[in-house]
């Protein structure tokens, strides 16, 4: 299990973009940590939506329920996993469940949605994960990641080229068309003991944080929900 931390997001465009990375690059020691890799994130909900229901009402205490696996420049997949992400107040974290049926030789691609919900109920039964409710696919986003990490262990991410499927149980994964998106979301995630310095930080580089959800983006961009 995770530990709590907090997870500070910005709204960028290309401008924004690099007058963030200008102030990282003289403002802290941060320097890239990974290679950038696609990131694929399989949401699923329950018949009402109640997920993005209580993320739209800004509910402190919410759950997001996914599956997400990483695709590297030579496309290869790795860590598939279901991930239950925890809001509680300002503070977040993640609980991961590897899906070892999904291994790192097996084409996920290959699969329908519906295929991969049966490997989520699978899990679930596997690690008796305790759930109230049905699980539906219900949006999957892909993105491409670029990591930077500091001392203290304050991390940023840079998702960009962000692409939204709607989900047919019965189609394969990514078969269908997508909505492109020329958003740029960064993060901050950082400990609560390193609370200050970040806070420093920004009021040095003079950017507003704004919340932000690629799952509510998403369902919004297919009319499912209202969201800006």
């Amino acid at each position: 299990m995770s530990t709590k931390r907090y997870e500070i997001k910005f709204v960028l465009n290309e401008r924004g973009l690099a007058h963030l990375l200008s102030g990282i690059n003289v403002l802290t020691t941060a320097k890239i940590r990974y290679p950038c890799r696609e990131i694929n994130s399989v949401y699923y909900d329950d018949a009402h939506y109640s997920s993005a229901v209580t993320n739209l009402a800004g509910l402190p205490d919410r759950k997001k329920m996914r599956v997400r696996w990483y695709v590297d420049r030579e496309g290869y997949v790795s860590h598939p996993s279901l991930e239950f992400k925890i809001k509680q107040g300002r503070l977040g974290k993640k609980i991961k469940y590897p899906i070892q049926s999904l291994s790192q030789n097996k084409e996920i691609m290959a699969l329908t949605y519906k295929d991969l919900s049966e490997e989520v109920i699978e899990t679930i039964g596997k690690h008796q994960i305790n759930i109230s409710w049905w699980p539906n696919p219900t949006m999957h986003i892909v993105y491409l990641r670029h990591y930077y990490e500091g001392m203290y262990g304050i991390r940023l991410t840079i998702d960009r080229l962000v692409r939204f499927y709607s989900v047919n149980p019965l189609k394969l994964i990514k078969s269908d068309s997508c909505i492109k998106s020329r958003q740029i979301i960064a993060e901050l995630k950082f400990s609560p003991t390193e609370k200050d310095k970040v806070s420093r930080f920004l009021t040095r580089l003079r950017l507003v944080p704004r919340r932000h959800s690629k799952y509510l983006d998403g369902l919004s961009r297919f009319g499912i929900v209202t969201y800006q």
